[in-house]
């Protein structure tokens, strides 16, 4: 019991494979790995599969009756911009609105949950994640007591963690391996999001970086980055030491335990 209050978990949710981490509460130590299995792509879509997997690592790492946040890889999410409706008055109008967006983006919402930075005057930005996985956190929850306090995809957690760095006109994104999630600022929120596969081009120099940035500019009809700040699996190549206009900046670079690292170990990567 005491060990519940004294630590904290933390369980990591990658396409590859999922992980259960642990620290002390009150200091800024590194995260030890108490468990890890690998997960096949077919497992994520298989309820009983994916129940059993999380059961296991539960019992594997020694965990029962304690708070546990939840980190969701970005390539298992689905991360969007909603525009409010007009004279919004009541949460349901805005819950309405982030499942009709998610309809004529992706197709039916069943089968997502749906979460998002919710206003009723302004576009905001949501994110759905499938629903095996809270299904599963909640088939955890009543086997073992472990309660998910907070399940965020990567993209949301990290832009929390980093936000004091990130001003207005600036992009921010996060990158796992090939797939990046990057989004516009304007006004301290969010103004447009896109999350894309990397063409192999764009990891081959800053350059190639920048040409897709004006790309994705002229996609997403906003103006130029002030300056292109990310976290995670950041190339050295795209790295200025002083950046210049739409610029990259690694706000995380010299965090050696970063959630992206934490997604790694996830995955069985070295």
């Amino acid at each position: 019991m005491l060990d519940a209050f004294f630590r904290q978990r933390l369980l990591m949710l990658a396409p590859a494979g999922v992980a259960l981490f642990s620290r002390p509460r009150w200091q800024r130590s590194n995260w030890s790995l108490l468990a890890r299995s690998p997960l096949s792509a077919a497992d994520w879509s298989d309820g009983q599969k994916l129940d059993g997997r999380l059961f296991a690592l539960a019992q594997e790492g020694r965990l029962a009756r304690a708070p546990l946040q939840v980190m969701v890889s970005d390539r298992l999410c689905r991360t969007f911009m909603v525009t409010p409706p007009p004279n919004a008055a009541r949460m349901a109008d805005l819950e309405a609105a982030a499942r009709a967006r998610h309809a004529r983006l992706f197709g039916s919402e069943i089968g997502w949950q749906i979460d998002a930075q919710w206003n009723p005057v302004k576009p905001f930005i949501a994110s759905a994640i499938p629903m095996t996985i809270k299904s599963a956190l909640d088939v955890l929850q009543t086997k073992t007591g472990l309660t998910a306090v907070r399940v965020q995809p990567h993209f949301i957690e990290a832009s929390n963690h980093l936000r004091t760095q990130i001003a207005d006109g600036d992009w921010f994104g996060v990158v796992e391996g090939k797939h990046m999630t990057m989004a516009a600022v304007e006004s301290s929120a969010f103004s447009a999001v896109r999350a894309t596969q990397l063409p192999l081009e764009v990891f081959e120099s800053a350059d190639a970086l920048s040409r897709f940035v004006r790309q994705e500019v002229l996609r997403l009809g906003v103006e130029l980055p002030t300056l292109l700040k990310l976290s995670g699996d950041v190339p050295a190549v795209w790295v200025s030491r002083a950046p210049t206009r739409s610029g990259c900046v690694h706000l995380d670079r010299n965090i050696a335990q970063r959630s992206s690292a934490l997604l790694a170990i996830a995955e069985g990567k070295p």
